[in-house]
């Protein structure tokens, strides 16, 4: 089976084309740099990453789409700009959301008979619900990755309810080995491993590890796969929690005092006033979103994907060693996580 991914050389992207090397079937990769492509698929082992098929282009360029999506059996769209910010908002919007309509559109006219579509749980929140569940609606999370990825998870919602062969998965908080790029959970680890939160804010992440993600991701797209819309969250841990399990796996006494959510509009002000001298401080933004977040329903994924979370310790213990890897870290912070690791 010939599979488009799009993100290819990104980090669930990566382990999504190796999933799917593993199954035995073909990726067929779009990507804007080739020169990507063996540093992101190389550490996984991925056989003849440098002779890959691949499309050069973008998500926005139409007719590297057409291009890519010509002949294949299934389309999985894992490509999008995560790190959002006010410089880059314009650039996110064009990618998340116009991108996504493009990709996924082509994938229909080009007669994929499955496509995939990498959402996030952030467009499930705000909600009053106990758990996360894909029927839930778009929600409204003030922040800026969240809002243009409700705008393609419109995109998505209404080409499925159209007829579209159309899978969508809701990852969570994706950590484990060989980041391509170290953004997100590893830098989240990195800095809470070194000590520079020095408060945490009340709330918590469902925190996946990628390789059961990219597993479930790469079983959506076969043939026989049932289709629908499926919660791939993992374990659902406070910050607190969080930093302890770190803490366990690196041997290392990690201390950081939670704040009430009462606090955060002083703090925040506080932050601005000091001219971001306080960098051990959460942000504000960040704060409400851990406060948002809520356990999602695996059950769905785990009877039609396979879907299972391994030990939360295994996660961490592999991300500590892919930051220590890629020199985010040094071997003293990494402790009994290192190779041969050991706490003076």
């Amino acid at each position: 089976m010939r599979v488009l991914v799009t993100g290819g050389t990104g980090f669930l992207g990566s382990h999504v084309v190796a999933a799917l090397e593993r199954a035995g079937h073909e990726p067929l990769l779009l990507v804007r740099d080739p020169a990507r492509i063996v540093p992101a698929l190389a550490p996984l082992d991925v056989p003849g990453v440098a002779r890959i098929a691949h499309v050069v282009g973008d998500v926005t360029d139409e007719r590297a789409v057409a291009a890519a999506t010509h002949g294949v059996d299934a389309v999985v769209h894992a490509a999008g700009l995560v790190g959002v910010t006010a410089a880059n908002a314009q650039r996110a919007r064009a990618t998340n959301a116009h991108g996504t309509s493009i990709v996924l559109r082509a994938a229909v006219r080009a007669g994929a008979a499955r496509i995939v579509y990498v959402s996030t749980y952030f467009v499930l929140l705000p909600t009053t619900a106990r758990l996360l569940t894909p029927t839930l609606p778009i929600g409204t999370l003030r922040d800026p990755y969240a809002a243009t990825k409700a705008e393609a998870e419109a995109v998505a919602r209404e080409l499925r309810a159209d007829g579209a062969p159309l899978t969508i998965v809701y990852p969570g908080s994706l950590w484990g080995p060989h980041d391509p790029r170290s953004g997100g959970a590893h830098a989240l680890a990195a800095a809470m491993l070194r000590g520079q939160l020095l408060v945490l804010p009340p709330g918590g992440l469902d925190i996946a590890d990628v390789r059961d993600v990219a597993a479930a991701i790469a079983r959506a797209a076969e043939p026989d796969a049932a289709r629908g819309s499926y919660m791939l969250s993992g374990r659902y841990v406070t910050l607190r929690e969080l930093t302890s399990a770190l803490g366990r796996v690196s041997g290392r006494a990690l201390a950081a005092r939670e704040l009430p959510a009462w606090s955060l509009p002083p703090l925040g002000a506080l932050a601005r006033l000091a001219g971001g001298r306080l960098r051990r401080l959460p942000d504000a933004g960040f704060a409400r979103t851990l406060a948002a977040v809520r356990p999602g329903d695996d059950a769905p994924a785990a009877a039609a994907l396979g879907f299972a979370a391994r030990p939360l310790d295994a996660t961490l213990g592999d991300t500590v060693r892919a930051l220590l890897a890629a020199g985010r870290i040094d071997a003293a912070t990494a402790g009994r996580a290192a190779p041969d690791g050991a706490v003076a």
